[in-house]
């Protein structure tokens, strides 16, 4: 993988946890019920967005051949 490639994903991984962290941090800032389960939502997708950028970059460092010997285990 390209230093490129691995620097691009770590950057995008970084803002997915800093962006949650704001959203799970406002949650207790407001007292307005409305903002705070848009917060919670939002919390949640950036999570969705963390946990698939992660495995696309594992999914990167794993060669093929290792990951198609993990899939005839199961």
């Amino acid at each position: 993988m390209s230093d490129e490639l691995t620097d691009l994903l770590d950057t995008a991984i970084y803002k997915e946890i800093a962006s949650q962290a704001f959203y799970v941090a406002g949650q207790s800032k407001t007292e307005d019920p409305g903002a705070k389960a848009l917060m919670k939502e939002l919390a949640e997708e950036e999570l969705k967005h963390l946990r698939s950028l992660s495995l696309k970059f594992v999914l990167l460092l794993v060669p093929i051949g290792y990951l198609h010997q993990i899939a005839h285990f199961t």
